[in-house]
């Protein structure tokens, strides 16, 4: 009746409400997966799930198919997580997520994860939602903000401090903002995000209130190219605008904007060799970047 990725891909459509999420997520087309299901659904004589406003929302008896496959899932991960919490070999694959602007920050000392460690498949997934560590969507996560899970545990790096920053090129042209008044008379680029618990998206958003806003963009990486092109203010953090010498900082709160960075994992990982080698060669290295912006006068060079 039930094949071996059955529940696996209710208990996704399930949770992605969509078929065409849930193929995303598995690696299909929308096609493949609806076909999938629909197959399933004939096995079994019922259908699993109706279409809403909301999305596909589980039947009576999809409901209970769901439920099944969420215990089954959640055993496997016990299982998993036992199992790989007990290794000491330092061989195997070790999923590593962050958001994309954590990308360049771990370049360098993955490699050397990796020639350290050459038995060790290293798989970054660089993803701007959260992953569910709980559910093994990834081993390690670099993060902004403490974390709220329980089952979480981790290292705190250090503090991430934000800046607001322009290319060389746009302050020649458009000066340099002295005090917030003087914001009118410029653009600004924003992270285009909730502000949650992040300090440097409210602090934009106030900003936002005076300056004028010429673009928004979900990406932070998308959101540096733009300042680096010369089309406005931004708030970026310090660690990666002052990589690029065309920034310059322009004066701001940012002593005041900052946010802790933590490498977390599975407590139940805890002694995991590969966690453990990785958290090691991360923070050493991560940690050098962190900080406040250098001193230097507003609009100078960044870093000087």
């Amino acid at each position: 009746m039930f094949e071996p990725n059955d529940f696996r891909d209710v208990l996704t459509i399930a949770r992605a409400r969509t078929l065409g999420a849930a193929a995303r997520q598995l690696g299909l087309d929308p096609s493949t997966m609806g076909r999938r299901l629909a197959a399933l659904e004939a096995r079994l004589g019922f259908p699993l799930f109706l279409r809403s406003r909301d999305g596909l929302v589980p039947t009576p008896q999809g409901a209970r198919v769901v439920q099944a496959a969420d215990q089954l899932e959640a055993q496997r991960l016990a299982l998993e997580r036992e199992i790989m919490g007990q290794d000491r070999a330092l061989r195997g694959e070790l999923r590593i997520t962050a958001a994309e602007w954590g990308g360049p920050l771990l370049s360098a000392p993955l490699r050397e994860l990796s020639a350290r460690y050459p038995q060790l498949v290293i798989k970054l997934i660089i993803e701007n939602r959260l992953l569910d560590l709980a559910r093994r969507e990834a081993d390690v996560a670099l993060r902004v903000g403490r974390p709220t899970e329980r089952s979480l545990a981790g290292k705190r790096l250090g503090e991430v401090h934000y800046a607001l920053y322009a290319s060389a090129d746009y302050l020649s042209v458009h000066g340099v903002p002295r005090g917030d008044a003087a914001l009118r008379a410029h653009a600004l680029c924003a992270l285009d995000i909730p502000p949650g618990r992040m300090p440097s998206v409210r602090w934009q958003e106030r900003l936002a209130g005076t300056a004028r806003v010429v673009m928004r963009t979900n990406s932070m990486l998308a959101l540096l190219e733009a300042a680096r092109a010369g089309s406005g203010l931004a708030v970026l953090p310090a660690a990666l605008a002052e990589r690029y010498p065309e920034l310059r900082r322009v004066a701001g709160e940012h002593e005041r904007v900052q946010s802790t960075l933590w490498l977390l994992y599975h407590e139940r990982l805890r002694e995991s060799a590969p966690i453990r080698a990785a958290i090691k060669q991360l923070a050493a290295h991560i940690a050098t970047f962190l900080g406040p912006p250098r001193l230097g006068t507003p609009g100078a060079r960044a870093g000087s």
